[in-house]
């Protein structure tokens, strides 16, 4: 990532009790979801969020930005979920959120 130009975290929202969670969004499919904040570290560009409520028992995710080369980045983002029933979904919404990352990050030529 060039360090003349950052790109930070969603914006969070706070919430009852001391939990943050990231800002209120919808999905391209109409999905709402909460999610609850576990760690954001700014100095290693790593986010740590759950997903609460909804058809899944269990939602984990981080996303991490590696700086690979100047102006460059590589985005990890792995996602520990159950129910297996639950991947077709998952994925696409995955998909999409790589896709709109690509499209706010990527240069694009003039």
């Amino acid at each position: 990532m060039s360090k003349g130009r950052r790109a930070s975290f969603p914006a969070c929202s706070p919430i009852a009790g001391s939990k943050k969670v990231r800002a209120s969004s919808t999905f391209a499919n109409g999905l709402v979801a909460r999610e609850p904040i576990i760690e954001m570290d700014e100095a290693r560009r790593r986010l740590v969020y759950a997903v609460v409520g909804g058809r899944m028992t269990h939602h984990n995710a981080s996303l991490q930005v590696f700086e690979v080369a100047e102006g460059a980045c590589r985005v990890a983002w792995i996602a520990d979920f159950l129910a297996d029933a639950m991947q077709g979904a998952v994925g696409a919404l995955t998909d999409a959120g790589v896709a709109a990352m690509q499209c706010a990050l990527v240069p694009h030529a003039p």
